[in-house]
C-alpha cells in the first residue's frame, strides 16, 4: 500500500509540472546572457505597477484584486509551449500555479499571449515584441481589473512587460489601452458576449 501511495503521489507531483528552469531558443548562448521571462512579481514589483498605473482596482470591500494577472504565454519566438492545462494548442504555463520561468537568448523577442485560459477569452491571443536586453529578467503579464453588469463579468486587461533590473516599463508603451473579455459571473466559466455599453 505504502509503494502505491508513493507512486500514486510522484505522479501527481509529476503531473503538475514546474516550468522552472525551461529553455526556449537558446542556441550557443552563455548562461550569463540569457533572458528570463517571468510570471512572478514580488511586493518591489507590485508596489512600482500600483504607482506608475494608479487606476481603481477591483474586488470587495475586503479584499482588492492585484493590479496584475498571469498571462498564459503560449508562443516564444514561434516555440509553442507543450502543456494544455490553459491552451489545448499549448502554452508554458506550470499546471501547478500558472505561473512560469523561462530562459531564452536576448534580442527581439516575439511573444504571444492570453489574458486567461482560452476557453474564457478565446479571441484573445495578443502578440508582443521587445528587445531583451542580455542577462535580464523581464515580468511578463495583464495590467487586470475587472466589474460586474448584471450576471457578466467584463474583464480588462493589456499587456505588461517590466525589466525587474531597472523597472523601465517596456509594454505599455504610454497610457494603458484596455481590452476586454466577457465571462460569466462564477466560477469556471466560459466566454460570453460582453455587454454593449
Amino acid at each position: 500500500m505504502k509503494a502505491f501511495l508513493g507512486v500514486f503521489l510522484g505522479f501527481i507531483v509529476a503531473s503538475c509540472a514546474s516550468t522552472s528552469g525551461t529553455k526556449v531558443n537558446v542556441g550557443n548562448t552563455p548562461d550569463a546572457d540569457l533572458v528570463t521571462l517571468t510570471s512572478k512579481c514580488d511586493k518591489k514589483c507590485t508596489d512600482f505597477i500600483e504607482t506608475t498605473f494608479p487606476f481603481k482596482k477591483s474586488g470587495s470591500l475586503f479584499k482588492k484584486d492585484a493590479p496584475t494577472s498571469y498571462a498564459i504565454l503560449s508562443e516564444i519566438d514561434g516555440n509553442r509551449g507543450t502543456s494544455t492545462h490553459y491552451d489545448p494548442l499549448g502554452s508554458f504555463n506550470s499546471s501547478w500555479d500558472g505561473g512560469y520561468n523561462i530562459q531564452t537568448s536576448p534580442g527581439l523577442k516575439m511573444l504571444k499571449i492570453f489574458p486567461t485560459a482560452t476557453h474564457m477569452a478565446p479571441t484573445e491571443e495578443t502578440d508582443l515584441a521587445f528587445n531583451a536586453q542580455s542577462g535580464t529578467t523581464y515580468f511578463v503579464a495583464t495590467l487586470f481589473k475587472r466589474e460586474n453588469a448584471g450576471g457578466v463579468q467584463i474583464n480588462y486587461w493589456s499587456p505588461i512587460v517590466l525589466n525587474l533590473q531597472t523597472y523601465e516599463v517596456i509594454l505599455p508603451e504610454g497610457n494603458i489601452s484596455w481590452r476586454k473579455y466577457c465571462i460569466a459571473a462564477r466560477e469556471f466559466s466560459t466566454s460570453l458576449p460582453c455587454p454593449s455599453e
